[in-house]
Protein backbone atom coordinates (compact mmCIF):
# COMPACT_ATOMS: atom_id res chain seq x y z
CA UNK A 1 0.00 0.00 0.00
CA UNK A 2 1.26 3.24 -0.77
CA UNK A 3 2.81 5.53 2.19
CA UNK A 4 0.29 8.41 2.73
CA UNK A 5 0.75 10.81 5.58
CA UNK A 6 -1.54 13.34 6.15
CA UNK A 7 -2.48 16.02 8.96
CA UNK A 8 -5.69 14.49 10.45
CA UNK A 9 -8.70 16.31 9.04
CA UNK A 10 -11.60 14.84 8.46
CA UNK A 11 -15.03 14.57 8.49
CA UNK A 12 -17.91 12.10 8.50
CA UNK A 13 -20.01 11.56 5.80
CA UNK A 14 -24.00 10.57 6.46
CA UNK A 15 -26.53 8.83 4.13
CA UNK A 16 -28.51 11.65 2.21
CA UNK A 17 -31.36 12.58 3.17
CA UNK A 18 -34.25 10.69 1.90
CA UNK A 19 -38.20 11.31 1.86
CA UNK A 20 -40.25 9.15 4.80
CA UNK A 21 -42.87 8.51 1.75
CA UNK A 22 -42.56 5.83 -1.48
CA UNK A 23 -44.81 5.47 -4.14
CA UNK A 24 -46.23 2.21 -4.74
CA UNK A 25 -44.93 0.23 -7.81
CA UNK A 26 -47.31 -2.31 -9.89
CA UNK A 27 -45.77 -6.08 -9.68
CA UNK A 28 -47.79 -7.11 -12.84
CA UNK A 29 -46.61 -11.07 -11.80
CA UNK A 30 -49.08 -10.59 -8.97
CA UNK A 31 -51.60 -8.42 -10.58
CA UNK A 32 -55.33 -10.23 -9.83
CA UNK A 33 -56.75 -9.08 -13.16
CA UNK A 34 -60.52 -9.71 -12.12
CA UNK A 35 -60.01 -7.56 -8.53
CA UNK A 36 -57.26 -5.25 -10.63
CA UNK A 37 -55.11 -5.04 -6.96
CA UNK A 38 -52.44 -3.45 -6.84
CA UNK A 39 -50.11 -4.26 -3.82
CA UNK A 40 -49.03 -1.55 -1.44
CA UNK A 41 -45.27 -2.27 -1.50
CA UNK A 42 -42.63 -1.16 -3.87
CA UNK A 43 -40.79 -3.65 -6.35
CA UNK A 44 -37.85 -5.03 -5.65
CA UNK A 45 -35.70 -2.58 -7.11
CA UNK A 46 -36.72 -0.01 -4.94
CA UNK A 47 -36.85 2.50 -8.08
CA UNK A 48 -37.49 5.80 -7.19
CA UNK A 49 -39.04 8.33 -9.56
CA UNK A 50 -37.89 11.49 -10.67
CA UNK A 51 -40.36 13.14 -8.40
CA UNK A 52 -38.20 10.94 -5.38
CA UNK A 53 -35.20 12.30 -6.56
CA UNK A 54 -36.41 16.03 -6.54
CA UNK A 55 -37.65 15.40 -3.18
CA UNK A 56 -34.39 14.71 -1.88
CA UNK A 57 -32.31 17.46 -2.72
CA UNK A 58 -31.53 20.94 -1.02
CA UNK A 59 -32.97 23.82 -2.02
CA UNK A 60 -29.83 26.76 -2.55
CA UNK A 61 -31.52 28.67 0.85
CA UNK A 62 -30.86 25.37 2.80
CA UNK A 63 -27.70 24.99 1.40
CA UNK A 64 -26.26 28.44 1.74
CA UNK A 65 -27.89 27.93 5.81
CA UNK A 66 -25.25 25.33 5.76
CA UNK A 67 -22.57 27.00 4.56
CA UNK A 68 -23.18 30.33 7.18
CA UNK A 69 -23.12 27.69 9.99
CA UNK A 70 -20.08 26.51 8.96
CA UNK A 71 -18.59 30.05 8.26
CA UNK A 72 -20.29 32.04 11.47
CA UNK A 73 -20.61 35.59 12.37
CA UNK A 74 -16.71 36.00 12.25
CA UNK A 75 -14.73 32.56 10.66
CA UNK A 76 -15.53 30.33 13.40
CA UNK A 77 -12.44 27.97 14.07
CA UNK A 78 -13.74 24.36 14.14
CA UNK A 79 -11.42 21.16 15.77
CA UNK A 80 -11.87 17.68 15.50
CA UNK A 81 -14.04 16.35 17.91
CA UNK A 82 -13.59 12.56 17.04
CA UNK A 83 -11.87 10.35 14.14
CA UNK A 84 -12.02 6.82 13.06
CA UNK A 85 -8.85 5.46 10.85
CA UNK A 86 -10.12 2.61 8.90
CA UNK A 87 -7.71 1.04 6.73
CA UNK A 88 -7.17 -2.87 6.07
CA UNK A 89 -6.45 -3.95 9.58
CA UNK A 90 -10.52 -2.59 10.58
CA UNK A 91 -11.12 0.65 12.34
CA UNK A 92 -9.02 2.80 15.04
CA UNK A 93 -10.64 5.45 17.48
CA UNK A 94 -7.18 8.16 16.76
CA UNK A 95 -9.54 10.60 18.19
CA UNK A 96 -6.92 11.67 21.08
CA UNK A 97 -3.53 11.62 18.75
CA UNK A 98 -2.20 15.33 19.25
CA UNK A 99 -1.76 15.29 15.49
CA UNK A 100 -6.10 15.66 15.35
CA UNK A 101 -6.08 17.84 18.49
CA UNK A 102 -4.10 20.55 16.92
CA UNK A 103 -6.06 20.83 13.59
CA UNK A 104 -8.19 23.68 12.83
CA UNK A 105 -10.46 24.32 9.92
CA UNK A 106 -11.94 27.67 8.63
CA UNK A 107 -14.67 28.00 5.92
CA UNK A 108 -15.33 31.02 3.98
CA UNK A 109 -17.81 31.94 1.43
CA UNK A 110 -16.87 32.80 -2.30
CA UNK A 111 -17.88 34.99 -4.79
CA UNK A 112 -16.83 33.37 -7.45
CA UNK A 113 -19.62 31.34 -7.40
CA UNK A 114 -22.73 31.46 -9.52
CA UNK A 115 -26.19 32.13 -8.56
CA UNK A 116 -27.36 28.24 -8.19
CA UNK A 117 -23.91 27.43 -7.15
CA UNK A 118 -22.91 27.82 -2.96
CA UNK A 119 -18.89 27.89 -2.87
CA UNK A 120 -16.50 28.83 -0.77
CA UNK A 121 -12.53 28.53 0.41
CA UNK A 122 -11.63 26.27 3.35
CA UNK A 123 -8.58 26.38 5.55
CA UNK A 124 -7.56 23.79 6.95
CA UNK A 125 -4.10 24.59 9.57
CA UNK A 126 -2.42 20.90 9.64
CA UNK A 127 0.05 21.57 11.87
CA UNK A 128 1.87 18.03 13.19
CA UNK A 129 1.26 15.32 10.28
CA UNK A 130 0.02 11.87 10.80
CA UNK A 131 1.17 8.54 9.23
CA UNK A 132 -1.78 6.52 7.99
CA UNK A 133 0.37 3.58 7.18
CA UNK A 134 2.34 3.44 10.83
CA UNK A 135 -0.96 4.33 12.53
CA UNK A 136 1.37 7.36 14.77
CA UNK A 137 2.39 10.78 14.63
CA UNK A 138 5.11 11.90 11.64
CA UNK A 139 7.92 13.94 12.24
CA UNK A 140 7.02 17.06 9.64
CA UNK A 141 5.37 20.18 10.60
CA UNK A 142 3.04 21.56 7.94
CA UNK A 143 1.84 25.25 6.84
CA UNK A 144 -2.16 25.93 6.04
CA UNK A 145 -3.63 24.55 3.20
CA UNK A 146 -6.30 26.58 1.22
CA UNK A 147 -9.14 24.46 -1.11
CA UNK A 148 -12.14 25.28 -2.73
CA UNK A 149 -15.58 24.01 -2.71
CA UNK A 150 -18.93 23.45 -3.44
CA UNK A 151 -21.81 22.34 -1.67
CA UNK A 152 -24.30 20.40 -4.22
CA UNK A 153 -28.06 19.66 -4.39
CA UNK A 154 -27.24 17.09 -1.44
CA UNK A 155 -25.98 19.51 1.02
CA UNK A 156 -22.81 18.02 1.04
CA UNK A 157 -19.54 20.34 0.91
CA UNK A 158 -16.93 18.42 -1.87
CA UNK A 159 -13.49 18.91 -2.45
CA UNK A 160 -10.59 17.14 -4.52
CA UNK A 161 -10.27 14.77 -1.09
CA UNK A 162 -13.20 14.85 1.41
CA UNK A 163 -16.95 15.43 1.50
CA UNK A 164 -18.50 17.39 4.63
CA UNK A 165 -22.74 17.71 5.61
CA UNK A 166 -24.75 17.85 8.79
CA UNK A 167 -26.99 14.90 9.84
CA UNK A 168 -29.83 15.02 11.29
CA UNK A 169 -28.93 15.34 14.77
CA UNK A 170 -27.37 18.91 13.38
CA UNK A 171 -23.81 17.09 14.04
CA UNK A 172 -21.13 18.35 11.08
CA UNK A 173 -19.08 14.88 9.73
CA UNK A 174 -17.42 13.91 6.70
CA UNK A 175 -15.04 11.37 5.21
CA UNK A 176 -11.80 12.18 3.98
CA UNK A 177 -10.13 9.77 0.85
CA UNK A 178 -7.01 9.33 0.68
CA UNK A 179 -5.05 9.94 -2.73
CA UNK A 180 -8.61 11.37 -3.94
CA UNK A 181 -9.48 7.68 -4.78
CA UNK A 182 -13.21 7.52 -3.25
CA UNK A 183 -12.88 3.80 -3.10
CA UNK A 184 -9.26 3.53 -1.44
CA UNK A 185 -9.02 1.24 0.88
CA UNK A 186 -7.79 3.97 3.70
CA UNK A 187 -10.00 7.13 5.23
CA UNK A 188 -10.49 9.08 7.94
CA UNK A 189 -14.14 9.55 9.19
CA UNK A 190 -14.64 12.62 11.87
CA UNK A 191 -16.82 15.07 12.97
CA UNK A 192 -16.17 18.44 14.28
CA UNK A 193 -17.41 21.41 16.43
CA UNK A 194 -16.79 24.68 17.16
CA UNK A 195 -13.60 25.19 18.79
CA UNK A 196 -13.78 27.55 22.25
CA UNK A 197 -11.63 29.03 24.68
CA UNK A 198 -11.27 25.82 26.61
CA UNK A 199 -9.74 24.00 23.75
CA UNK A 200 -6.83 25.88 23.49
CA UNK A 201 -3.45 25.59 25.91
CA UNK A 202 -3.08 27.94 28.39
CA UNK A 203 0.39 29.32 29.89
CA UNK A 204 1.29 27.14 33.47
CA UNK A 205 1.90 29.10 36.33
CA UNK A 206 5.24 27.07 37.20
CA UNK A 207 6.53 24.11 36.03
CA UNK A 208 8.88 21.42 37.77
CA UNK A 209 11.62 19.39 35.65
CA UNK A 210 12.68 15.86 36.54
CA UNK A 211 16.20 14.54 35.72
CA UNK A 212 16.15 12.40 32.72
CA UNK A 213 19.82 11.93 31.35
CA UNK A 214 23.11 13.16 31.40
CA UNK A 215 25.04 13.24 28.27
CA UNK A 216 28.73 14.03 29.81
CA UNK A 217 30.31 12.91 26.75
CA UNK A 218 28.83 15.88 24.59
CA UNK A 219 30.95 19.09 24.82
CA UNK A 220 28.69 22.09 24.40
CA UNK A 221 28.94 25.77 24.59
CA UNK A 222 27.21 28.82 24.12
CA UNK A 223 24.21 26.96 22.30
CA UNK A 224 26.37 24.58 19.89
CA UNK A 225 24.68 21.30 20.55
CA UNK A 226 21.73 19.96 18.30
CA UNK A 227 18.41 19.00 20.18
CA UNK A 228 15.28 17.51 18.70
CA UNK A 229 12.59 14.73 19.53
CA UNK A 230 11.29 12.40 16.74
CA UNK A 231 7.49 10.67 17.39
CA UNK A 232 8.72 8.14 14.94
CA UNK A 233 11.16 6.49 16.92
CA UNK A 234 10.02 8.12 20.43
CA UNK A 235 13.44 9.35 20.60
CA UNK A 236 16.03 11.99 21.24
CA UNK A 237 18.29 13.30 19.02
CA UNK A 238 21.75 15.29 19.64
CA UNK A 239 24.89 15.91 17.88
CA UNK A 240 28.06 17.98 18.07
CA UNK A 241 31.26 18.61 16.29
CA UNK A 242 34.22 16.54 16.92
CA UNK A 243 37.09 17.33 15.76
CA UNK A 244 37.60 19.56 13.14
CA UNK A 245 35.67 18.04 10.14
CA UNK A 246 33.48 15.09 11.59
CA UNK A 247 30.29 15.66 13.93
CA UNK A 248 28.80 13.09 15.72
CA UNK A 249 24.86 12.38 16.40
CA UNK A 250 23.22 10.52 18.83
CA UNK A 251 20.14 8.74 18.88
CA UNK A 252 18.46 8.21 22.70
CA UNK A 253 15.23 6.17 22.78
CA UNK A 254 12.94 6.75 25.42
CA UNK A 255 11.85 3.33 25.29
CA UNK A 256 14.88 1.61 26.50
CA UNK A 257 17.25 3.92 26.84
CA UNK A 258 19.47 2.62 24.55
CA UNK A 259 22.22 5.26 22.57
CA UNK A 260 23.35 4.85 19.07
CA UNK A 261 25.23 7.04 17.64
CA UNK A 262 26.86 7.68 14.01
CA UNK A 263 29.81 10.58 12.96
CA UNK A 264 29.18 12.84 9.88
CA UNK A 265 32.62 13.57 8.43
CA UNK A 266 33.42 16.29 5.62
CA UNK A 267 36.35 17.56 3.88
CA UNK A 268 36.24 21.62 5.14
CA UNK A 269 36.25 22.41 8.63
CA UNK A 270 33.02 24.48 10.11
CA UNK A 271 31.78 26.03 13.29
CA UNK A 272 31.01 23.64 15.99
CA UNK A 273 27.10 24.79 16.20
CA UNK A 274 24.93 22.64 14.40
CA UNK A 275 20.42 21.82 14.49
CA UNK A 276 18.26 19.18 14.00
CA UNK A 277 15.66 18.96 12.13
CA UNK A 278 13.00 15.94 10.51
CA UNK A 279 11.83 15.44 6.44
CA UNK A 280 10.70 12.37 4.52
CA UNK A 281 11.27 10.15 7.86
CA UNK A 282 15.06 11.68 7.65
CA UNK A 283 17.24 12.95 10.25
CA UNK A 284 18.45 16.61 8.53
CA UNK A 285 21.74 17.68 10.70
CA UNK A 286 21.88 21.26 9.81
CA UNK A 287 25.73 22.66 10.29
CA UNK A 288 27.41 25.56 9.96
CA UNK A 289 28.80 24.85 6.86
CA UNK A 290 27.58 21.21 5.67
CA UNK A 291 23.74 19.97 5.53
CA UNK A 292 23.58 15.59 6.44
CA UNK A 293 20.52 13.51 5.99
CA UNK A 294 20.81 10.32 7.90
CA UNK A 295 18.37 7.78 8.13
CA UNK A 296 16.31 8.10 12.04
CA UNK A 297 18.15 4.80 13.23
CA UNK A 298 21.42 6.59 12.53
CA UNK A 299 22.19 3.20 10.30
CA UNK A 300 23.90 5.24 7.60
CA UNK A 301 24.94 9.06 6.31
CA UNK A 302 22.90 9.07 3.22
CA UNK A 303 24.48 12.71 1.73
CA UNK A 304 26.71 15.38 3.37
CA UNK A 305 26.74 18.36 1.17
CA UNK A 306 28.33 22.24 1.70
CA UNK A 307 25.42 24.32 1.96
CA UNK A 308 27.05 26.86 -0.46
CA UNK A 309 27.09 29.97 1.14
CA UNK A 310 30.25 31.95 1.16
CA UNK A 311 30.14 32.44 4.65
CA UNK A 312 29.62 29.59 7.45
CA UNK A 313 26.81 30.05 9.99
CA UNK A 314 27.62 30.38 13.43
CA UNK A 315 25.27 29.52 16.15
CA UNK A 316 22.32 30.08 13.57
CA UNK A 317 18.73 29.75 14.79
CA UNK A 318 16.54 27.45 12.28
CA UNK A 319 12.73 26.50 12.23
CA UNK A 320 11.14 24.03 9.81
CA UNK A 321 8.24 23.84 8.14
CA UNK A 322 6.88 21.74 5.19
CA UNK A 323 10.07 20.64 3.15
CA UNK A 324 11.80 24.19 4.04
CA UNK A 325 14.45 24.95 7.02
CA UNK A 326 14.59 28.84 7.17
CA UNK A 327 18.02 29.94 9.34
CA UNK A 328 18.20 33.23 10.88
CA UNK A 329 21.22 35.02 12.93
CA UNK A 330 24.32 33.26 12.53
CA UNK A 331 26.37 35.51 10.11
CA UNK A 332 29.70 36.17 10.27
CA UNK A 333 32.06 38.10 8.01
CA UNK A 334 35.18 37.25 10.96
CA UNK A 335 35.43 36.62 14.08
CA UNK A 336 34.81 39.81 16.40
CA UNK A 337 33.97 41.79 13.20
CA UNK A 338 30.48 43.65 13.95
CA UNK A 339 27.58 41.92 12.78
CA UNK A 340 25.79 41.68 9.70
CA UNK A 341 21.72 42.74 9.73
CA UNK A 342 20.11 39.77 10.95
CA UNK A 343 19.06 37.88 7.58
CA UNK A 344 16.37 34.93 6.99
CA UNK A 345 17.34 32.36 4.92
CA UNK A 346 15.25 29.76 3.36
CA UNK A 347 16.67 26.22 2.57
CA UNK A 348 14.91 23.49 0.61
CA UNK A 349 15.27 20.15 1.45
CA UNK A 350 13.81 19.13 -2.09
CA UNK A 351 15.94 21.48 -3.85
CA UNK A 352 19.14 21.86 -1.71
CA UNK A 353 19.33 25.25 -1.72
CA UNK A 354 19.28 28.23 -0.16
CA UNK A 355 17.15 31.41 -0.98
CA UNK A 356 17.86 35.05 0.68
CA UNK A 357 14.39 35.45 2.17
CA UNK A 358 14.15 38.81 4.42
CA UNK A 359 16.80 41.01 5.46
CA UNK A 360 16.46 43.18 8.78
CA UNK A 361 17.32 46.85 9.83
CA UNK A 362 19.71 45.51 12.65
CA UNK A 363 21.69 42.81 13.58
CA UNK A 364 20.46 39.76 15.38
CA UNK A 365 22.20 36.44 17.08
CA UNK A 366 22.63 33.88 19.60
CA UNK A 367 18.41 33.78 18.91
CA UNK A 368 16.53 30.72 18.23
CA UNK A 369 12.50 30.51 16.60
CA UNK A 370 10.15 28.23 15.87
CA UNK A 371 6.87 28.53 13.43
CA UNK A 372 2.86 28.35 14.08
CA UNK A 373 1.06 28.30 10.99
CA UNK A 374 2.42 31.62 8.81
CA UNK A 375 4.24 32.69 11.12
CA UNK A 376 8.18 32.83 12.04
CA UNK A 377 8.85 33.84 15.88
CA UNK A 378 12.47 34.71 16.61
CA UNK A 379 12.69 35.63 20.45
CA UNK A 380 15.54 38.28 21.68
CA UNK A 381 19.14 37.36 20.65
CA UNK A 382 22.55 39.24 21.21
CA UNK A 383 22.94 42.73 18.55
CA UNK A 384 26.73 43.75 19.15
CA UNK A 385 29.83 41.42 18.88
CA UNK A 386 31.21 38.40 20.86
CA UNK A 387 32.89 41.02 22.87
CA UNK A 388 29.73 42.39 24.05
CA UNK A 389 27.92 39.28 25.42
CA UNK A 390 25.43 41.50 27.24
CA UNK A 391 23.76 43.56 24.80
CA UNK A 392 20.57 41.38 24.35
CA UNK A 393 17.42 42.65 22.75
CA UNK A 394 14.10 43.03 24.28
CA UNK A 395 11.47 41.68 21.69
CA UNK A 396 10.26 39.04 19.65
CA UNK A 397 10.43 39.34 15.44
CA UNK A 398 7.07 37.78 14.19
CA UNK A 399 8.06 37.28 10.63
CA UNK A 400 4.79 36.23 7.79
CA UNK A 401 6.09 33.37 5.68
CA UNK A 402 3.05 34.29 3.55
CA UNK A 403 2.91 37.85 3.23
CA UNK A 404 6.52 38.92 4.16
CA UNK A 405 5.38 41.30 6.72
CA UNK A 406 7.21 41.71 9.83
CA UNK A 407 5.99 42.70 13.56
CA UNK A 408 7.23 43.38 17.52
CA UNK A 409 6.14 41.98 20.35
CA UNK A 410 7.89 43.73 23.14
CA UNK A 411 9.40 41.57 26.42
CA UNK A 412 9.89 44.71 28.37
CA UNK A 413 13.67 43.04 29.38
CA UNK A 414 16.35 41.72 27.91
CA UNK A 415 16.59 38.24 26.64
CA UNK A 416 19.67 36.70 24.63
CA UNK A 417 21.41 33.29 23.80
CA UNK A 418 17.29 31.90 23.46
CA UNK A 419 15.84 28.46 23.14
CA UNK A 420 12.39 28.28 21.39
CA UNK A 421 9.88 25.73 20.70
CA UNK A 422 6.01 25.39 20.47
CA UNK A 423 2.94 23.73 21.81
CA UNK A 424 -0.13 23.88 19.90
CA UNK A 425 -0.84 28.04 20.10
CA UNK A 426 2.03 28.83 23.00
CA UNK A 427 5.03 29.20 22.07
CA UNK A 428 7.47 28.25 24.97
CA UNK A 429 10.98 30.28 25.20
CA UNK A 430 13.95 30.41 27.21
CA UNK A 431 17.30 32.50 27.60
CA UNK A 432 19.30 34.92 29.76
CA UNK A 433 19.12 37.97 31.32
CA UNK A 434 21.88 40.15 31.67
CA UNK A 435 23.20 39.83 35.26
CA UNK A 436 26.31 40.24 37.44
CA UNK A 437 26.49 36.65 36.72
CA UNK A 438 28.99 35.09 34.37
CA UNK A 439 25.83 33.29 32.71
CA UNK A 440 23.10 36.08 33.50
CA UNK A 441 19.89 35.02 35.30
CA UNK A 442 18.23 32.23 33.41
CA UNK A 443 15.11 33.22 32.40
CA UNK A 444 11.78 30.96 31.03
CA UNK A 445 8.23 32.15 29.56
CA UNK A 446 5.56 31.62 27.15
CA UNK A 447 3.76 33.65 24.56
CA UNK A 448 -0.09 32.45 23.91
CA UNK A 449 -0.78 33.25 19.93
CA UNK A 450 -4.36 32.90 20.63
CA UNK A 451 -4.51 35.34 23.85
CA UNK A 452 -1.64 37.79 22.93
CA UNK A 453 -0.44 37.18 26.79
CA UNK A 454 2.99 36.58 27.85
CA UNK A 455 4.34 35.60 31.00
CA UNK A 456 7.50 34.05 32.98
CA UNK A 457 7.39 30.44 34.09
CA UNK A 458 8.63 30.02 37.78
CA UNK A 459 10.68 26.73 36.70
CA UNK A 460 12.37 24.24 39.30
CA UNK A 461 15.43 21.68 38.07
CA UNK A 462 15.73 18.12 39.50
CA UNK A 463 19.51 18.71 41.59
CA UNK A 464 20.64 21.64 39.77
CA UNK A 465 20.34 24.98 40.54
CA UNK A 466 19.12 27.14 37.75
CA UNK A 467 22.30 29.97 38.33
CA UNK A 468 24.48 27.23 37.46
CA UNK A 469 22.82 26.53 33.74
CA UNK A 470 21.56 27.43 30.88
CA UNK A 471 18.99 26.04 28.09
CA UNK A 472 20.57 24.96 25.06
CA UNK A 473 17.42 23.64 23.07
CA UNK A 474 14.44 22.22 24.36
CA UNK A 475 11.68 20.04 22.38
CA UNK A 476 8.41 18.46 22.48
CA UNK A 477 7.16 14.83 22.38
CA UNK A 478 3.95 13.50 23.33
CA UNK A 479 3.19 16.56 25.48
CA UNK A 480 6.29 16.49 27.54
CA UNK A 481 8.72 19.29 27.08
CA UNK A 482 12.32 17.91 26.87
CA UNK A 483 15.47 20.62 27.94
CA UNK A 484 18.92 20.22 26.74
CA UNK A 485 21.09 22.00 29.92
CA UNK A 486 24.45 22.69 29.45
CA UNK A 487 25.99 21.93 32.97
CA UNK A 488 29.57 22.57 33.67
CA UNK A 489 30.39 22.33 30.03
CA UNK A 490 28.38 19.12 29.28
CA UNK A 491 24.86 18.03 28.71
CA UNK A 492 22.15 16.79 30.83
CA UNK A 493 18.24 16.50 30.45
CA UNK A 494 15.36 16.97 32.07
CA UNK A 495 11.64 16.86 31.22
CA UNK A 496 8.38 18.19 32.76
CA UNK A 497 4.92 16.99 31.08
CA UNK A 498 2.56 19.50 30.10
CA UNK A 499 -0.67 17.04 29.59
CA UNK A 500 -3.70 19.43 31.01
CA UNK A 501 -2.32 22.78 30.57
Amino acid sequence: MKRIILSLFTFLILNSCSSDSSIDVIDEENIIEEENVIPDEPNEEGNETEEEEEEQSFSIEERQEFLSLLEGESLTVWKIESATLTNTNGSTDISDNISIQDDEFIFETSTNGTQDDISGILTWKKRKGYDLIEGISDDNYYSPETVNFNIDENRELITSSLKIRLDENETIKGTLFTDNNQNDEVIIEFSIKKKVNEDYKTIPSSLNFNYLNDFDFISSYNKSTGFNASYKTNSLYLSYRFGNRARNVYKYSLEDQSLNSIQITFSESEFISSRLHFHDDKLIVFGSGHISKTDLYLNEVITTISNGLELNLSRSGTASVDSQIYAFGGELEALGAPLTPLTILKYDNDLHSFQQEYVSDSPRRYTEGTIIDDNLFIVGGQYYPTDSPTNYLPNILVYNLSNKSTEFIDLNFDLGFTSVTRFENLVFFAGQIPSAGINGTLYFGAYDTYTGNLSEIPITLENLNNDDVSIVAMTILNQKLYLALQNSGTITTQVVNLNGI
